[in-house]
């Protein structure tokens, strides 16, 4: 009789593990409190819902009836539709570790902060947070720390910082900061340091720097910086050493200088937009003279002031650059320069030189000669900057070569 009890006990058991799996695999709509309470209820031991849940309704003060919930296969969208709920917080999603696909954010007008999901790890698809006009923390999601799709955050006008994401190291999709009228700094990105895919910062006022995106070193799509107005420096990018697109900066009317992109090797970038930055004076860092010396794609320089108004200024400005380190030659020539097709060296004693080494500004030496002619063939290189280096029995002189065709 006992083991029959047990039999009973363990099967009631084991027909309780099974069913508290999964539930709703149609999803769920909340649009009342009464429905958020009664879900425990209605479907008890459900803590994991199969497909998407929908809460939208102006009388959900609050999210407590949840509770039990610890996996969304689907997506979560919270608000998005009139009449949005009133809830100040996320309490009640404390146990929810995983969303399958996305979380959605929006319009919900008394939300100020995201405690409650404390305990959430992983968003499979996109995470939204849109338009939230009482956000002033993302505290409460510091468990976060994989994103599959998007990171959309914009336009949430009282939201000053992104701390509460720092453990975030990973998002698969775009990342668009966008819009969020009093934000003063990316603080709380810090722990990303390869963004899979495009980075999009714009039309963020108050943004001065973009501190928290410090650590981070590569891009996979396009970098655009766009209409910051308050944007004073991006020095904060100067671990970043490639995109994989396009970069694009414009309508900063803060921004000075470029100092923080130096580091980004030229050959990443496929495309360069520099434009209507008012304040914008210095282009000439490595990677911008790099690209320009050996440009690929669109190149767009305008609107900026003196000695970033143009690709020519900024060519300029970075040959200054090469002149001021090469200012003590003064006794060798290159004719023609700027050249095409062929150079010739004058005015050296041809039995005292060693040899000739040709560089690019990225410091490659792209040729070598140890028997020196009368003229050298460049037909083959590039149009851009180079550098020359004459070797001589004992000492060695160097020399700015433009290639322009």
């Amino acid at each position: 009789m006992k083991k029959l009890k047990l039999l009973i006990v363990f099967g009631f058991i084991f027909q309780i593990i099974i069913y508290s799996q999964s539930c709703l695999p149609e999803g769920i709509v909340f649009t009342t409190q009464q429905e958020i309470d009664n879900f425990q209820t209605n479907y008890p031991i459900c803590t994991e819902i199969e497909g998407d849940v929908i809460i939208s309704g102006d009388n959900i003060t609050n999210l407590n009836g949840l509770n039990v919930l610890t996996e969304i296969d689907g997506e979560l969208l919270i608000g998005g539709v009139n009449p949005y709920p009133a809830i100040i917080d996320l309490t009640g999603l404390n146990n929810l570790e995983s969303i399958g696909e996305g979380l959605y954010l929006v319009y919900l007008q008394s939300l100020v902060n995201l405690e409650g999901l404390n305990n959430l790890q992983l968003v499979g698809g996109d995470f939204v947070i849109n338009n939230n006009n009482a956000l002033s923390s993302l505290v409460g999601i510091e468990s976060l720390n994989s994103i599959g799709g998007e990171l959309f955050i914009w336009g949430n006008d009282v939201l000053p910082d992104l701390e509460g994401l720092g453990n975030l190291n990973s998002v698969s999709g775009e990342i668009r900061i966008e819009s969020n009228s009093s934000l003063i700094s990316l603080n709380g990105l810090d722990g990303l340091e390869i963004i899979d895919n495009n980075l999009i910062v714009n039309t963020n006022n108050s943004l001065y720097s973009l501190s928290g995106l410090n650590n981070v070193t590569s891009i996979g799509g396009y970098l655009a910086i766009d209409y910051n107005t308050s944007l004073e420096e991006i020095s904060d990018l100067s671990n970043l050493s490639s995109i994989g697109g396009y970069l694009h900066i414009s309508l900063n009317f803060s921004l000075t200088s470029l100092l923080g992109l130096d580091n980004i090797n030229s050959t990443s970038i496929d495309s360069l937009f520099i434009f209507y930055n008012s304040l914008l004076s210095t282009c000439d860092v490595e990677s911008i003279c790099n690209y320009l010396s050996n440009p690929t794609g669109t190149i767009e320089i305008s609107n900026n002031t003196d000695g970033c108004d143009s690709m020519e200024e900024v060519l300029e400005a970075c040959s200054i650059g090469v002149d001021e380190y090469l200012k003590s030659i003064e006794d060798i020539f290159i004719f023609p320069n700027p050249a095409s097709n062929v150079i010739s060296l004058s005015d050296i004693n041809h039995s005292l030189v060693k040899n000739v080494k040709i560089y690019d500004l990225m410091g490659n030496n792209v040729v070598f000669v140890n028997q020196l002619t009368n003229s050298l063939d460049i037909s083959m290189f590039p149009q851009g900057i180079y550098i020359v280096e004459i070797e001589g029995e004992e000492d060695m002189k160097m020399k700015k070569l433009i290639i322009n065709r």
